[in-house]
């Protein structure tokens, strides 16, 4: 634990001071990354929100950088499931009409040729992405151009094994600097008006972050820890998550720890 003189003395062992938010937010970010896997850990930070926003907004894109480097799904196809061609522009969608052995058969929409198009599944994960919903290529290119750097997979991943939980306001949610880049999803307080989930990037069925102002609600019955997978009566898809990594960021504290299966540590 890091109360609030040894976070003082801290800042003042490395000169930095508490008017620096970069340096100070930065400090913090690193101590969270080195620990997060390992320990809970509480700190006591200033109750200064614009300092709170960089750490929330450095963790935020680390861990799901580092989500989409290591824990990416390759996974399988099934008949009905909505493709969008890379190299076509416009709101073009695939759907896959039957499978024959290793040959996968699609259907364009609104095509009026009625034609198939016959691909293998390299081909489909190499110039094709999986969506739940149709979408323009700009939202795609986001994502992609985001990730670029650390995409090392030969296709756009959109399913990850592994998710970070932030539990944290949606003020600080909508102030992220690139949140229409990581697909993440917005579970609301069960006292918000709008009940419905609310995803970053609506077209991609899975995420990397779940977002949420209550730890209670990954409780509830159709939570994120239901065997349901549902949120009130919106899907809500894990795959085959092993491990839930959980952050809590207030204005005065920042919790963390490490949740593996049904197991809530805290």
């Amino acid at each position: 634990m890091l109360n609030n003189k040894y976070y003082i003395d801290l800042l003042n062992k490395y000169k930095v001071s508490l008017e620096d938010t970069q340096k100070v937010s930065a400090l913090t970010v690193s101590i969270i990354l080195s620990q997060y896997g390992s320990k809970i850990l509480h700190f006591n930070l200033p109750g200064r929100n614009d300092i709170l926003n960089r750490i929330f907004n450095g963790v935020y894109e680390i861990l799901a950088q580092q989500i989409f480097t290591n824990h990416a799904d390759i996974t399988d196809y099934s008949i009905g499931d909505k493709l969008k061609r890379n190299s076509e522009k416009g709101k073009n969608l695939y759907a896959v009409k039957r499978i024959v052995g290793s040959d996968y058969f699609l259907t364009k929409e609104n095509d009026n040729t009625n034609l198939d198009v016959k691909t293998t599944f390299d081909k489909l994960k190499k110039n094709y992405t999986q969506i739940k919903q149709n979408t323009r290529n700009s939202t795609l290119s986001k994502y992609n151009n985001y990730f670029n750097e650390h995409n090392k997979y030969g296709f756009l991943p959109t399913h990850f094994s592994k998710k970070v939980v932030f539990i944290v306001g949606k003020t600080l949610l909508d102030k992220l600097e690139n949140k229409d880049c990581i697909p993440s999803i917005y579970l609301p307080n069960t006292k918000e008006d709008n009940q419905t989930s609310i995803k970053s990037i609506p077209a991609l069925e899975d995420c990397l972050a779940y977002v949420t102002p209550k730890y209670s609600v990954c409780h509830m019955e159709n939570s994120l820890l239901s065997s349901s997978r549902s949120f009130n009566g919106n899907p809500v898809k894990l795959g085959s998550c092993g491990s839930l990594f959980f952050i809590f960021l207030y204005s005065n504290a920042v919790f963390f720890c490490n949740c593996k299966k049904k197991s809530i540590i805290y």
